[in-house]
C-alpha cells in the first residue's frame, strides 16, 4: 500500500495515528512500570506483614510461658 500524497487528508490521518500510537505505547510503558513499582510494594508489605506476626507469635508464646 503507498504511502498517502503529503498535504492531503489521509496523510493528515496517518500522522495522527502515528502519534496517537506513540502516546499510547509510551502510556502502555509508564503503567507496566507503575505495575511494576506497585508489585514490589505490596511484596513488601506482605513481607513485613508476615514478620510482625512471626514477632507478635513469638511475643505471645514467651508471655504464655511466663503465665504457665
Amino acid at each position: 500500500m503507498a504511502d498517502p500524497a503529503p498535504g492531503t487528508a489521509a496523510e493528515l490521518a496517518r500522522q495522527l495515528d502515528a502519534e496517537k500510537i506513540t502516546a499510547l505505547t509510551e502510556r502502555v510503558e509508564e503503567l507496566r512500570s507503575q505495575n511494576e513499582d506497585l508489585r514490589g510494594i505490596i511484596d513488601k508489605n506482605e513481607k513485613d506483614t508476615h514478620e510482625f506476626v512471626a514477632f507478635f507469635q513469638r511475643e505471645m508464646e514467651i508471655k504464655d510461658e511466663i503465665i504457665v
